[in-house]
């Protein structure tokens, strides 16, 4: 929100600076989260011995839940990132069909959901091979662990939760900030021998690459389309 000398209002800087510190701070919850989650699975498993098959079941099931629920998590959040910025204005009219009227808000949700379909179909399986494959070797409890700990903090941060005095406002992070941390604090659980240094830095290194082109783009276009309007 600007005011009418073009400053950002008080309450949308501290808007801004709450998510941001939490943009920061999903992948260390995500980390956090992994690190307990797999310390303590680890105990579960050697004290509950199971046969193979029925453990191989079981963990195909988990990861078949957790995948869904991770997901789910993801379209909750992130959805926000694709359209929240056409939510204001009136693009679409509200549709009724029957006794159920589907609202712009709704409208931009299928229609982002659509567009983020497409790009999991054409372009995610290279960033999946850097997370799941290059950064640290995942089998399949390890990746169940990786989804359960990146849905978790995703979908925590996707609600309001008040504090005391504080309200914490639903935050948009980035999933893949939080997997990557998840992969991260398995990697700490595990050892830190199996984490490939380097790729994590070339992830960390895109991580603050990414919001100040973006800013310095906003920062140089902004006047351009300003002055052609």
């Amino acid at each position: 929100q600007l005011s009418q000398q073009g400053s950002i209002s008080a309450p949308a800087q501290l808007l801004l600076r709450t998510i941001v510190i939490t943009w920061m701070c999903a992948p260390i919850f995500s980390a956090l989260a992994a690190f307990v989650i797999y310390k303590i699975t680890a105990q579960i498993f050697r004290r509950l011995p199971m046969p193979l098959f029925l453990m191989d079941q079981w963990l195909r099931l988990g990861l078949l839940v957790v995948g869904c629920y991770g997901a789910w998590a993801f379209g909750g959040n992130n959805m926000a990132n694709v359209v929240s910025f056409y939510a204001g204005l009136d693009l679409f009219a509200p549709i009724h069909a029957g006794p159920w009227i589907v609202t712009q808000p709704q409208i931009l949700a299928l229609l982002g959901g659509l567009a983020i379909g497409l790009g999991i179909a054409t372009l995610s399986h290279r960033v999946m091979l850097t997370v799941g494959r290059d950064l640290v070797k995942l089998d399949g409890i390890t990746a169940l662990i990786a989804i359960l700990s990146q849905g978790l903090v995703v979908d925590f941060l996707a609600r309001s939760w008040e504090f005391g005095r504080y309200t914490l406002p639903a935050i948009p992070v980035s999933v893949s900030q939080a997997l990557v941390g998840a992969v991260f604090g398995l990697g700490l659980a595990r050892g830190i021998q199996t984490i490939k240094l380097k790729i994590l830095g070339n992830i960390v290194i895109g991580w603050i690459a990414a919001p100040v082109i973006s800013g310095g783009l906003t920062y140089l276009l902004l006047p351009l389309l300003l002055r052609l309007s």
